[in-house]
């Protein structure tokens, strides 16, 4: 009687604790930065998420949690997450994260939405395919 109490509290404590990690990780997984959210505070978060993930025995290599990041961020910040996939260490993009987002905060009022300005240009071929004209207007 004792042995199947001790086997059926065991093998529920198991499953919660399977689970427990399972929720852990994916809500590592699933955080997401909007573009008005302070870049400093989601790192805070996301950081305390993989300790938490961590603590659960749950192993997460530099070069995954910098997928998890990268990919926890909007699709306004492509321009500067694109780069950042190759082999830079975890350190140095965060690095590079934090020049972006310094940048984007100091050059977007809160009030008013940003825009990018691309020179519209025309290129002109010659018959002879041997000159490329290119017309900025």
């Amino acid at each position: 009687m004792a042995a199947s109490i001790w086997k059926s509290a065991k093998d529920n404590y198991e499953t919660y604790s399977e689970m427990t990690r399972i929720n852990t990780d994916n809500g590592l997984r699933t955080l997401k930065f909007a573009d008005n959210d302070d870049f400093p505070t989601h790192l805070s978060i996301i950081r305390n998420k993989l300790s938490q993930v961590h603590t659960m025995g749950i192993v997460i290599s530099d070069t995954s949690f910098k997928t998890i990041l990268l990919n926890s961020l909007p699709k306004s910040w492509n321009p500067a997450v694109a780069s950042l996939y190759n082999n830079m260490p975890l350190s140095k993009a965060i690095q590079q994260l934090n020049v972006w987002w310094l940048c984007t905060k100091n050059d977007c009022p809160k009030s008013s939405s940003c825009s990018v300005m691309v020179l519209q240009t025309n290129t002109y071929i010659k018959k002879d395919w041997s000159l490329l004209v290119c017309v900025v207007n």
